[in-house]
């Protein structure tokens, strides 16, 4: 499929900027989960993500959310200080650090998971009307995009 014109290219990244400029917003504010703690959004996706994969290093924790050792290292340091993971060593003699979740951090984890479920049933119906076919194609279109900042950025 060719894009027919220069002008609705710019449209459609245009829109995306405006997609990726509001959820960078939306990135940005603490989110409150119940407990107390407001939580930035790479905060608790470090929760969610060590929630289901106990024991995960900290190598495999940074691939798994597409940022940098250094960047996972900086939010597990402020997660632990705020009582909410673990850091122990994976096996004796060795540098490796498993990391777990605290009892504040599965409450956490499972508010997030709640939050996620609401979330999804909201776009379910937002999207009930579009057909398998639509969204299979936007799905292909988010892979392409996808590619697109992985070559770009990486």
């Amino acid at each position: 499929m060719i894009i027919s014109s220069q002008e609705q290219l710019q449209k459609l990244t245009q829109q995306f900027s405006r997609i990726m400029n509001k959820y960078s917003t939306g990135e940005k504010r603490a989110h409150d989960y119940g407990i107390g703690n407001r939580l930035f959004r790479s905060e608790v996706h470090t929760i969610a993500a060590i929630g289901d994969h106990q024991n995960i290093n900290v190598t495999e924790l940074a691939l798994l959310l597409g940022i940098t050792k250094g960047a996972v290292s900086q939010v597990i340091d402020k997660l632990v200080k705020k009582g909410f993971v673990n850091k122990t060593f994976a096996a004796p003699g060795t540098n490796e650090v498993a990391l777990t979740l605290t009892e504040q951090g599965l409450t956490i984890h499972q508010k997030h998971q709640e939050y996620h479920a609401k979330m999804y049933s909201e776009i379910a119906q937002l999207l009930a009307d579009c057909s398998d076919e639509q969204i299979s194609f936007l799905g292909k279109i988010q892979d392409i995009i996808e590619e697109f900042f992985d070559k770009r950025f990486r």
